[in-house]
């Protein structure tokens, strides 16, 4: 049975974060107990795929649908980063434990790929494979988003009102906040992106924004100026009255278990690779890591005898290996140290009564299926029950609803 932290109990009142599965405690001068209190996942709350269409061409999707479309509390879509693929993302061990939080608490869940990472187009001639950056629903990723939730929206397997949110890491979590803005949505979570300056002092972007920044992250692309940028992101928001928050996220200790998180590891296995890292002075005398992950290739690569045990991992594992130092050291990683914090940003940090102003016209009426080939359907409330119906370059006259 397949479970997740609903909370912890008992002296939860030495606990830095009682509700995340991995806090800092505080010990008095007494002993204390702790209790962790666990949710269990339904067999049905697994990750499934399936082809769409979707702006030009056929996606593979990952999602989650509740069963119960009434107690669906929202729908939150995931982002992955630089190169990467929704698979790949969801399947990190870090990532599934929030989706799994997500379930448990019922929300409908869906990852896709970039275009540029899906087909290998690199359409800017970056040199990367990313998402399409912008305020405007007509970039191929947008595009591509609002295909996906209006096949879902036709097949009944969600309701069109249905609060939706944004989460990302890395390339993924810039794109949080250009399209949630794009499309008028509930939340956006960015983490270790610096965000986008031009969008934080932008008036008409409202939508609450969390940036998650790593102490040590350690991208070409973020870095020390990036957290910096972050940081003067939120502040920009903030200066305005917009709803943002800034976290920072610190490095841990390394522990025995840490990397039984992987799936291909178990506890043994994960308690031998610690001790091999601490019999090579890679940990200080409170097990923090020494440097990064780098300090460890390079210590491995010096001295192949010296660390039998990694040597003899699959490439898997040691992908897992280096997965959870980078987490456990603050680099450039998405964490699961922050999943209860994220679901309280997204269903309470800001007032409900909060005004949300969208960038376009898709918040105040929905239009489905977009793109579409034939005919659309149209809901919403319109200022005195008017509104303009536009084909490419040819609008009709203004109707009355």
């Amino acid at each position: 049975m397949i479970r997740c932290l609903a909370q912890w109990t008992g002296d939860v009142q030495y606990l830095e974060s009682p509700n995340e599965y991995h806090s800092k405690v505080s010990i008095p001068n007494k002993n204390i107990r702790v209790t962790a209190q666990f949710a269990k996942l339904s067999p049905n709350m697994v990750m499934k795929s399936f082809n769409v269409q979707a702006a030009e061409r056929n996606k593979l999707v990952y999602f989650y649908i509740p069963p119960d479309l009434k107690s669906t509390k929202g729908l939150v879509w995931f982002f992955h980063g630089t190169n990467g693929s929704a698979e790949n993302f969801t399947s990190d061990p870090e990532t599934k434990q929030m989706i799994n939080l997500l379930m448990v608490n019922q929300y409908a869940i869906v990852a896709l790929t970039s275009e540029e990472s899906e087909f290998n187009i690199d359409m800017n001639n970056d040199g990367y494979y990313r998402w399409s950056y912008g305020i405007d629903s007509t970039l191929i990723d947008i595009a591509n988003v609002r295909a996906i939730r209006d096949s879902l929206i036709n097949r009944k397997l969600i309701d069109s009102k249905l609060a939706q949110y944004a989460v990302g890491w890395s390339a993924g979590g810039a794109f949080t906040e250009f399209i949630s803005n794009t499309l008028g949505w509930n939340t956006a979570i960015n983490h270790t992106s610096s965000g986008s300056t031009a969008l934080s002092l932008n008036s008409q972007v409202q939508v609450p924004f969390l940036i998650s920044i790593n102490e040590n992250d350690n991208n070409p692309n973020v870095g020390a100026q990036g957290n910096l940028e972050a940081k003067q992101n939120i502040e920009n928001y903030k200066n305005r009255g917009a709803c943002a928050q800034l976290h920072e996220q610190l490095k841990a200790p390394l522990y025995p278990e840490r990397f039984d998180r992987s799936n291909m590891i178990d506890i043994g296995l994960s308690r031998e690779i610690f001790r091999e890292i601490q019999k090579n002075n890679l940990l200080d005398e409170n097990n923090y890591f020494k440097g990064l992950f780098s300090q460890l290739l390079a210590a491995v690569q010096n001295n192949p005898g010296a660390f039998p045990v990694i040597i003899a991992l699959s490439a898997e594992q040691k992908e897992a290996v280096q997965s959870q130092i980078e987490v456990t050291n603050a680099e450039h990683k998405f964490k699961a140290d922050i999943n209860y914090r994220t679901l309280q940003f997204m269903e309470h940090f800001c007032s409900p009564n909060t005004s949300i102003q969208e960038e376009n016209l898709e918040g105040l009426m929905k239009i489905y299926p977009n793109p579409s080939y034939s005919e659309v359907k149209i809901e919403g409330n319109f200022l005195n029950g008017l509104c303009m119906i536009c084909v490419g370059e040819s609008c009709s006259k203004v109707m009355m609803l």
